[in-house]
């Protein structure tokens, strides 16, 4: 299994404010040479929905960003591991938080049964151990070149059979981010005045009942994204994603990709079969970086409105 070069450190931020939250929100920034990081006021806009929400929200700096070390590399297949890090850190930290609540009448501890995807009533798209209501959600997310790792990554299944409890190895990559997580959600806890005594985090948890969805900011589409990762053809990322709840929104006056081609993409994905799915916003006088006036507040209303758990 190859070593996720990206560790958590001061180059990512989580922000807690709930003991019993939602899900985890995981949020991508934009191209670095051309200035992205994980400070980028759209993903500051998107961090602020998600924390209105009950999410924690997860930014980090791609290698080559911000504090981040190392480069940019041409074809994304490296950053596509320094997302699929953060997605096991995310996972683990649901983990510990879910095991240590469980200790003071928190949330019940439902287990992950590889295999199954079993949902709960109301729910229309897929998950992976979904036993309850209560189960997590993870929201992979990203913006602009953001949004294009997304596309690449891993389908929801072998993300989390990679970072399940059985399947990580003393000493792994996987290993460390877990342990990682675990001091991070005891700080938290103990930060939340709640008193928690060292074996209470000790024990081996059951991974939580976990849900996946997306969320693509202005994404971008081939030739652009094959300009910027050296693919020579159009990768299709639908298959992988599945039938998992997803929202694209982009605006009519993006200047890197026409809102002619985003609309026929998104058309193209809402008439699969997994249609119920996926959602997409034009909105028609937003540009690409969203700075146009009143764009913000209807980027913001969209996503808050796709955030409405099913009933």
């Amino acid at each position: 299994m190859p070593r996720p070069p990206l560790r958590f450190s001061p180059n990512a931020s989580v922000t807690t404010f709930f003991r019993n939250p939602r899900g985890i929100a995981i949020l991508a920034h934009p191209y670095a040479p051309l200035g992205g990081t994980s400070s980028d006021p759209v993903l500051a806009l998107a961090r602020s929905v998600f924390l209105s929400s009950g999410f924690i929200v997860l930014t980090f700096d791609f290698r080559g960003a911000g504090r981040s070390g190392g480069t940019t590399s041409w074809t994304a297949d490296a950053e596509v591991q320094d997302y699929v890090s953060m997605v096991g850190f995310g996972i683990g930290y649901l983990k510990w938080l879910k095991a240590s609540m469980a200790g003071f009448g928190g949330a019940e501890n439902q287990g992950y049964v590889a295999g199954e995807g079993r949902q709960p009533p109301g729910t229309i798209c897929g998950g992976y151990g979904l036993t309850s209501m209560r189960s997590f959600e993870i929201v992979l997310g990203g913006y602009s070149y953001g949004a294009l790792v997304v596309q690449k990554l891993p389908s929801p299944k072998e993300l989390l059979y990679r970072f399940l409890t059985h399947a990580i190895t003393a000493g792994s990559p996987e290993a460390l981010l877990d342990e990682q997580a675990q001091l991070l959600a005891a700080d938290y806890i103990r930060r939340s005045s709640e008193k928690l005594q060292p074996q209470q985090l000790s024990a081996k948890p059951s991974v939580p009942g976990v849900g996946f969805s997306y969320l693509l900011i202005s994404p971008l589409l081939w030739p652009l994204s094959a300009a910027l990762t050296l693919q020579l053809r159009s990768f299709d990322p639908d298959k992988a994603r599945g039938n998992h709840k997803t929202l694209a929104i982009f605006g009519g006056q993006d200047g890197f990709t026409s809102a002619q081609r985003l609309e026929k993409w998104a058309c193209r994905c809402e008439s699969q079969v997994y249609s119920r799915c996926f959602t997409y916003r034009l909105v028609e006088e937003a540009g690409h970086f969203w700075r146009e006036q009143g764009v913000a507040g209807k980027l913001q209303e969209a996503m808050r409105t796709w955030l409405v758990p099913p009933r």
